[in-house]
């Protein structure tokens, strides 16, 4: 048990070593971002759109709503 907690621990730390070259390889070849550079977000024309239409009512308005149609409030 102790020897494949050991193999655990050093794949572990492997992993640890192989996220941090990444991260430095990722720093030092990036491009450089500057303060108010656009993000340019691609999307295409006819994609559709997933936002409401319609506004959902809140609790006061559910509740008159119901009201006014004569149903009962739970």
């Amino acid at each position: 048990m102790k020897r494949l907690a050991t193999w655990v621990f050093y794949g572990i730390g492997a992993i640890a070593i192989a996220y941090l070259a990444l991260y430095a390889y990722a720093v030092f070849t990036g491009r450089d971002l500057q303060p108010g550079d656009p993000i340019h977000i691609f999307r295409k024309p006819d994609a559709p759109s997933y936002s409401r239409r319609d506004r959902v009512p809140d609790a006061l308005q559910r509740a008159t709503l119901q009201c006014r149609a004569g149903t009962q409030i739970a």
